[in-house]
């Protein structure tokens, strides 16, 4: 990703443009860095106070997240052993995503 530095810096520059055409495909190739992107995004969205752009910005977090939760999720109901507490916890980072699963764990 740090070759790519650039390329995002111009991609994140490209979410004020109020035009949705321009807004869907930037969106797509940033989601496509997938959650490794997840911090780059939060630098981003404190840095611009743009209500469009922090905006924006939350909604490709959400969707990178639910894409990645989505993924556990068919992962683990494919496993053969489906270990409850795994499942737990999958399903309750769609609600909590930043959840420290290390926690509930030491908890149970």
């Amino acid at each position: 990703m740090k070759k790519d530095k650039g390329k995002i810096k111009a991609l994140l520059n490209l979410l004020d443009d109020p035009d949705e055409s321009i807004y869907k495909p930037i969106s797509k190739e940033i989601e496509a860095y997938g959650e490794n992107i997840i911090p780059i995004l939060e630098q981003e969205w404190e840095s611009n106070s743009v209500e469009i752009v922090q905006r924006r910005i939350e909604d490709i977090i959400r969707t990178i997240q639910f894409s990645s939760l989505k993924e556990q999720l068919i992962a683990w109901k494919l496993s053969p052993e489906k270990n409850l507490l795994d499942g737990y916890i999958l399903f309750s980072k769609y609600n909590y995503p930043d959840i420290d699963e290390n926690i509930i764990r030491k908890k149970i």
